[in-house]
């Protein structure tokens, strides 16, 4: 081991060696105040340090000298862990301040929640879509009505359960049978729709309609919820609460078949988020 005192040993004629001990001593502080390895003052060793006789004859000053070097020493040592100790200490985390996107439809009864990657689209009668395509969505639609033959309104629907049955008997569509679903805190039915073969399609949109709209419809947007060949549907069917103005709320998650499961997956957090008010209070 290269010891850094090496040109400090050796008897000299000229050297007091109570000069000596003090000129080591300040030796020892400058190479600790300059050592990138010292860590705290735990790691400090001074047995490397020569012990050199002292004078008993040495003059007071110089015992004053001595003690003027320890204290040095003690002190270098104590503010280099202090300011590793300080650089060590980790910082606490900015508070975030992202926050998720929240919409409000039908004048406030419903409110959704949809990460920045969902866009509000304006192309359908209420969507968030994925992409700019508008294959992958969420629609909303408030008191749809069922389809009649030749693209038109059926008859208004009593409740969620009468909607679906009206559904399932649509020959131009293949539907599941309706499983029971919480939404919003609210009992509601989910099924899975598709195109039947040979199903025949409105001329104004060239797809199949699944749901319509009432009366209150107006705008250049699909009239209703609709269905391409090789998409399929998550539909849910939930009556609001009592004392709402909407009675029955579609939510219809549309996706290529392909791309299906990860947008139902994507849409569930939107799914899990919505909620009912009442007069939109």
């Amino acid at each position: 081991m290269n010891d850094p005192f090496n040109s400090l040993r050796g008897e000299s004629p000229q050297v007091n060696p109570d000069d000596r001990f003090v000129d080591s001593v300040m030796r020892l502080v400058q190479q600790r105040l300059n050592s990138p390895s010292v860590a705290s003052h735990d790691d400090t060793d001074l047995t490397d340090l020569e012990v050199i006789p002292m004078n008993t004859q040495t003059p007071k000053r110089t015992w004053w000298l001595v003690a003027a070097a320890v204290v040095l020493l003690v002190a270098g040592l104590f503010a280099i862990t202090s300011l590793r100790d300080d650089d060590n200490k980790l910082e606490p985390a900015a508070p975030s301040t992202s926050t998720t996107p929240t919409y409000d439809f039908f004048d406030g009864e419903v409110s959704v929640s949809a990460s920045d990657s969902w866009e509000l689209s304006w192309r359908f009668a209420l969507a968030l879509t994925l992409g700019d395509q508008g294959e992958e969505r969420i629609e909303l639609l408030a008191d749809p009505f069922p389809v009649a033959a030749g693209c038109e309104r059926g008859l208004a629907p009593a409740d969620a359960g009468a909607l679906a049955r009206s559904i399932q008997s649509d020959p131009d569509l293949a539907v599941s049978a309706p499983v029971g679903v919480d939404i919003g805190g609210v009992d509601g039915l989910a099924m899975d729709v598709t195109v039947a073969p040979g199903a025949s399609v409105c001329e104004w949109f060239q797809s199949t309609q699944v749901l319509t709209q009432n009366d209150s419809h107006t705008g250049p947007s699909h009239p209703g919820v609709n269905l391409e060949q090789g998409s399929r549907m998550r539909l849910y069917l939930v009556d609001l609460p009592t004392g709402s103005t909407t009675r029955i709320l579609a939510i219809a998650v549309v996706a290529p078949e392909a791309r299906f499961e990860d947008v139902v997956d994507a849409a569930a957090p939107i799914i899990e988020s919505i909620q009912f008010q009442k007069d939109g209070s």
